[in-house]
């Protein structure tokens, strides 16, 4: 590069190419994926407050709710993204304590049967490059056309899409998408697919957690009940026993947390 001018602007013009001649960040992206049984997010220290008479909307489809924290040990503003699909609303939050009283309170939780943790993915990548985390598995389904019927697949994944901007105060403003798909109703020509999807936007400091939930995944289980050898008897076993369905509802809750890492 070359230029030419005065000697008063090519002293502006040095000092301009020495800010901009800065190596591009670099951030760790980490989160916690989580099934938790409805309250557990309480017991995380998660009171989302939401008090419905301070909803302010951008036209987007996300809004900023005012929120009163107790003691929950969350402040300010929470962002209520917008949400596709049947999973209910919604909601995100900074937590005040540090990623590693997070694993311990997780870890406690998932041994208690509280929580099932998903996934724990970590990955690295640029300033204002997006970064994307999926693990699931593939489902066949049929197509029928002029070549015959022919198999297909389709994603039945959960993932997670996220590309921080670094600020210059070196916050990070992190553009999430979450998507959990899963087999749905099983039809003649293959199995259907379950999507719910949040979508939103967030303010940290490097090294801050924010949680996000408000997406509901629920599962009927059946179990066998009754008298221990005699329900199992042939033709009789059926006058001991009863078959009881059981419609469990979980939350799943994405903790993350944008580190920025030194040059």
């Amino acid at each position: 590069m070359m230029v030419t001018d005065i000697p008063s602007k090519l002293v502006e013009i040095g000092d301009l190419l020495v800010l901009l001649d800065e190596p591009v960040k670099q951030v760790l992206i980490e989160a916690r994926i989580v099934e938790a049984s409805t309250g557990t997010d309480l017991q995380l220290g998660v009171n989302w407050g939401i008090s419905y008479d301070n909803v302010k909307g951008n036209g987007d489809g996300d809004h900023t709710i005012g929120l009163d924290t107790g003691n929950a040990g969350l402040g300010g503003n929470f962002m209520l993204p917008s949400t596709i699909g049947t999973s209910g609303i919604g909601v995100s939050g900074k937590l005040l304590y540090d990623l590693t009283t997070l694993e311990l309170k997780l870890a406690a939780l998932e041994a208690a049967n509280e929580l099932k943790i998903v996934s724990a993915p970590k990955i690295l990548t640029l300033d204002g490059e997006e970064a994307e985390i999926s693990d699931g598995q593939q489902i066949p389904y049929k197509t029928i056309s002029d070549a015959g019927t022919v198999t297909e697949f389709q994603d039945a994944t959960l993932s997670l899409t996220v590309t921080p901007e670094v600020n210059p105060d070196d916050s990070v403003i992190l553009t999430i998408e979450a998507s959990n798909s899963r087999p749905g109703a099983t039809f003649s020509d293959g199995t259907g697919i379950d999507k719910k999807e949040v979508k939103t936007k967030l303010l940290l400091q490097s090294g801050e957690t924010s949680v996000i939930g408000g997406v509901y995944v629920e599962s009927m289980t059946d179990s066998d009940q009754g008298i221990p050898l005699l329900k199992d008897l042939p033709y009789v076993g059926a006058f001991f026993r009863s078959t009881i369905d059981k419609n469990t509802r979980r939350e799943l809750l994405i903790f993350i947390t944008p580190t920025i890492i030194a040059q």
